[in-house]
């Protein structure tokens, strides 16, 4: 396996021990890669380089993406941070979004550049290294438009977002945790209005009491 092409390093210097690493065997047909491959080429850019741009690449309730119009997002988007930003092969880009098409763009144009994805909610990851246990808090936001709600095609009780907080409210209020819980009205999902009014206030009530190490 030969090295990749970051110019930085720093993800591929700090791997586990090579002793740590699965055993990687590619020894079927389909698993015979080049010795260089960008995911996004084979997803994205061989349909269009194919004649199938005109295809259905993405579908979602605001809008519809073909590979060509894809292909198009996501080189302006690598254009910005490669040429604006100035982003270079193996750096890291911290990304926080919803699902949606620009999302996916975003995802795979930091693909393209060579960029390595840091989501930024890692499950279990502490904030701050080594600190020590604190008792959880809860704080979360839901816009009374979440996901179109009330969606008439998923009655079922189980999909909707706005639903499904008020629910989580009740359960984290019987159980005697500490959670703050936001209703906006008026509010689709992740409004930016309703995260600007009350995210610093609950960083506050987050780390209220927590000295920092």
């Amino acid at each position: 396996m030969i090295r990749s092409g970051h110019v930085d390093t720093f993800a591929r210097d700090n791997l586990p021990p090579q002793a740590q690493w699965p055993e990687f065997k590619l020894t079927l047909p389909e698993l015979q890669y080049p010795d260089r491959l960008n995911c996004v080429t084979e997803y994205v850019d061989k349909w269009v380089a194919g004649g199938e741009g005109d295809r259905v690449a993405i579908i979602s309730p605001t809008e519809t993406l073909t590979y060509a119009q894809l292909a198009e997002r996501i080189n302006r988007i690598a254009n910005v941070l490669s040429r604006d930003l100035g982003m270079v092969p193996g750096n890291r880009v911290l990304m926080r979004s919803p699902n949606s098409p620009m999302g996916i763009a975003v995802y795979l144009a930091a693909i393209k550049a060579g960029g390595v994805i840091s989501p930024s909610e890692p499950p279990g990851s502490p904030l701050i290294p080594s600190a020590p246990a604190k008792p959880i808090r809860f704080w979360f936001a839901v816009g009374d438009q979440d996901l179109f709600y009330p969606n008439p095609t998923i009655p079922d009780g189980m999909h909707d977002w706005t639903l499904a907080a008020a629910r989580m409210a009740k359960v984290l209020a019987e159980k005697g945790y500490h959670y703050q819980f936001v209703f906006a009205r008026n509010s689709r999902h992740t409004d930016r209005p309703t995260v600007a009014q009350t995210l610093p206030s609950a960083l506050e009530w987050v780390w209220k009491g927590y000295p920092i190490q």
